[in-house]
């Protein structure tokens, strides 16, 4: 697996996602005036993870999604947080893994959601959700 192939993967988990608007690094995006999202993979370290043969090397990344909202709306950040649960099927349970081949895939751990910030206008939150992506050669 390479690092576009790992993108693909993780970009068409969101190929059933119709709640809100998506907006993805470098594709051009018309702000709408409702809430939507900003799904970004953040790769981190490489490893060896076994010795001997076949050879398991390790990935180490997090999915962070960030949700965005209108800010001062009475309920606060109530619509950010039901969009964080239904953004949660997609990596945990069933989904939690993600096969890309017989000798590679992705594993998600359970998400975490990080403390609202505002700007120019928009509340955010993010979802953070770590994974491995593993290769065995």
């Amino acid at each position: 697996m390479s690092f576009s192939s790992e993108k693909i993967a993780i970009k068409n988990k969101f190929s059933t996602w119709t709640e809100t608007r998506v907006k993805w690094p470098g594709v051009p995006f018309q702000e709408p005036t409702v809430a939507w999202i900003a799904p970004n993979i953040l790769n981190g370290d490489s490893f060896d993870a076994t010795i001997g043969n076949p050879i398991q090397r390790r990935h180490v990344g997090v999915v962070s999604i960030q949700i965005l909202d209108t800010e001062n709306k009475i309920d606060g950040d109530a619509r950010i947080r039901q969009i964080a649960d239904l953004l949660l099927p997609l990596f945990i349970n069933a989904n939690s893994r993600l096969t890309i081949s017989a000798t590679e895939y992705l594993d998600f751990s359970s998400p975490s959601l990080t403390p609202w910030q505002t700007l120019n206008g928009w509340q955010q939150m993010n979802l953070i959700v770590p994974y491995t992506r593993d290769l065995f050669s």
